[in-house]
């Protein structure tokens, strides 16, 4: 599999001040993310085949991937997924300065997992398929004394950004075993049942499932439960 990395940690970057620079980073996010669909018309041109082409965005990153997503839809070119990591929350939402959360409309399907909601990342289920681990547990079960954490701050604890970063740490698990988290469809945490139909997270991920999955995970790596990970209980 080929991977191509979009740099953007300078525009993305909030310094020493944290939160308070999230707006001119939000706004960095729509300038790069509408300006990298000329990349793909480029790289299409080129000769790359757009059907087998996933795009995976963490935190800002995900509603970045939604501007380029809908952009590309003015040109007639339809991402065909976008997984989106625990999606930001801060500024993505409803609120007199808000910028738009990645949806359903960015591409032919949109993958959000919930790692963090509420906090760090968003509770908004706007996706084809919005995948909540640990039910609506904003806090994952690896980080609940944060060992796995990259580091809190004057703004977000240390559970939080464990939880927020957990995302992308169980879909590395999940691209190299599509068998090893196995989520169940749902309308919600409390009417989640060991009963109803199962989807199998990963980069080759099911695609008749639409709406809310939930799964379990362990607090241990790696961390799939798999068909067991797939009931509530």
């Amino acid at each position: 599999m080929n991977s191509c990395l979009l740099e953007w940690e300078a525009e993305a970057s909030s310094g020493d001040i944290g939160d308070i620079a999230l707006p001119r980073a939000a706004r960095n996010a729509k300038r790069i993310g509408e300006k990298f669909c000329e990349t793909i018309q480029k790289l299409v041109a080129a000769g790359l085949n757009l059907s087998s082409t996933k795009f995976i965005g963490f935190s800002l990153g995900a509603p970045l991937f939604g501007y380029t997503g809908r952009k590309c839809k003015e040109l007639k070119i339809i991402l065909p997924i976008i997984f989106g990591l625990d999606p930001i929350r801060a500024l993505h939402g409803d609120g007199i300065l808000s910028f738009p959360q990645l949806c359903s409309s960015a591409a032919a399907l949109v993958v959000n997992i919930h790692t963090n909601p509420g906090r760090i990342g968003t509770s908004q289920t706007c996706a084809d398929i919005d995948v909540m681990v640990n039910c609506d547990d904003p806090v994952q079960p690896w980080c609940h004394d944060a060992s796995g954490s990259t580091g809190g701050s004057t703004f977000r604890s240390q559970e939080d950004m464990c939880s927020h970063d957990f995302s992308y740490v169980m879909f590395g698990k999940v691209m190299q075993d599509n068998q090893l988290m196995i989520a169940r469809s749902a309308n919600s945490c409390e009417r989640w049942t060991n009963q109803g139909p199962t989807i199998n997270l990963g980069i080759h991920i099911d695609t008749e499932v639409r709406g809310k999955v939930f799964l379990r995970t362990s607090a241990v790596s790696p961390y799939g439960l798999g068909a067991a990970g797939a009931n509530p209980n």
